[in-house]
């Protein structure tokens, strides 16, 4: 298993009014992390981005051996195909999505009609078609579409901490969409009683110190023995008063993660 780093790791750092990170930075610091992927995910500027500039990052990427992944939202079907271009651009095997946007929520019917309509050409390019766990979209919904669809190149993208917010517990989030996960995120989470003892905070923290069951998601993927799965990092950091002190365990966090993540994918 590969492991890696998304945009969503360094979201403080690259959203900043001063010196923000660039797609280049960011890519050179994954490698310095010793991450093997990087995940331009939910990125804006990559729509719009030129071939020039996306060959640029491209060229970059292999110049330090950084696998590119990238992510999106939606499943129109010319959505989808403008995304495959820009992954052959990059030269990206993965696009991640996921099935609704705010003004757009398919059906199960429409989104297989949708996405058969797209596979073959991710087939013709090899590039995994990858669908999301989170808590707007049931996940035996996704679980159904893949299965119904039983294509070579769509998955899910697994989130177990996605779900909880629809009340799906990640263990078994994890148990059932072992068997079709072709790309994995991976982000620890803790609850925190508010002040006054009034309802709790659902937020994130460093890998392995918080409530989710890496032993039960690496055991659970490991029966795939898919060596060309990334486990691509992710973060829910709450801004912690100041940017400085914010990007500060934004980077406590990142190196500790990686350091974890290296120790149970080996």
């Amino acid at each position: 298993m590969q492991i890696g780093l998304s945009t969503y790791a360094f979201f403080w750092q690259h959203n900043r009014k001063s010196r923000p990170l660039t797609m280049l930075d960011m890519i050179k610091d994954t490698k310095s992390y010793g991450g093997e992927v990087f995940q331009i995910c939910d990125y804006p500027p990559l729509e719009k981005a030129t071939t020039e500039e996306l060959k640029n990052i491209a060229d970059y990427a292999d110049f330090l051996e950084v696998k590119l992944e990238i992510g999106t939202r939606g499943i129109n079907k010319e959505h989808l195909l403008h995304f495959k271009k820009i992954a052959e651009t990059l030269r990206a095997k993965v696009v991640r999505t996921m099935l609704h946007t705010p003004d757009d929520k398919p059906s199960n019917a429409e989104a297989c009609e949708r996405l058969q309509s797209v596979l073959p050409f991710y087939k013709e390019a090899n590039i995994q078609l990858s669908l999301e766990t989170y808590e707007q979209v049931p996940t035996r919904q996704l679980i159904d579409i893949v299965c119904t669809l039983n294509h070579s190149h769509l998955g899910i993208c697994l989130d177990p901490a996605n779900t909880i917010a629809s009340l799906e517990m990640p263990g078994d989030v994890i148990k059932n969409t072992a068997p079709f996960v072709n790309n994995l995120h991976v982000k620890d989470f803790h609850f925190t009683r508010h002040d006054g003892w009034v309802g709790f905070s659902l937020t994130g923290t460093s890998l392995g110190k918080g409530l989710l069951n890496t032993d039960l998601l690496m055991n659970s993927l490991n029966q795939k023995k898919n060596k060309e799965l990334s486990a691509i990092l992710e973060f829910w950091l709450p801004f912690q008063g100041t940017i400085e002190k914010t990007i500060e365990i934004e980077k406590k966090w990142i190196e500790e993660s990686m350091n974890y993540l290296r120790r149970i994918t080996t």
